[in-house]
């Protein structure tokens, strides 16, 4: 990889500065579910980075679950295994890494621990393959089942779907689906 000044990679400068525009295109749709003080669970929170943009622009309570570990923030992370309720649940970009035909049990699964359930997903476009490609390259060896705007709505027909308009400068779209709560 690239390497510049201080053992940084390129190629982590650029996820850096790019999440800080993701998380101001997608935390409007969450602030408005969730409260100061709410019990919220992110699930697949990888590093955990979105999920500390949550909690620090709505002072929730967060709670982070993954299939490991790499959380870089102190969050407390919770076993899958052993759940508990919460306010909010939160998948973001978490069901494109699962096979098609597992997406709905997963969010049927989850549904189970919140009161409000908040689902973000990529839509389909080449650089949300790149990314993914970049992700497989360092080791996330998970499907890619991306959906269109209409294959996400009609898998998720009982949620409340939004499309998510980017600044021309963040090359990625998403859409939010929401149950449980409204914006």
């Amino acid at each position: 990889m690239l390497r510049v000044r201080r053992g940084r990679c390129v190629l982590s400068m650029v996820f850096d500065f790019t999440i800080k525009i993701r998380a101001r295109v997608l935390l409007p749709y969450i602030d408005c579910l969730v409260r100061r003080g709410d019990r919220v669970l992110d699930v697949g929170c990888g590093s955990g980075v979105m999920s500390e943009f949550v909690r620090r622009g709505t002072g929730c309570v967060m709670f982070v679950t993954d299939l490991k570990n790499d959380v870089k923030f102190g969050l407390p992370f919770v076993s899958m295994i052993k759940q508990d309720k919460y306010d909010v649940v939160l998948l973001i970009d978490v069901l494109h890494h699962v096979e098609k035909a597992e997406q709905l049990s997963v969010v049927r699964y989850w549904e189970g621990f919140g009161n409000k359930v908040v689902v973000i997903e990529t839509l389909p476009n080449w650089v949300a393959y790149f990314v993914d490609f970049l992700n497989w390259l360092g080791g996330m060896f998970v499907p890619y089942a991306f959906r269109s705007f209409r294959g996400w709505s009609d898998l998720l027909s009982d949620y409340r779907v939004i499309r998510v308009g980017s600044p021309l400068y963040y090359p990625l779209n998403h859409v939010v689906m929401v149950k449980g709560g409204d914006c």
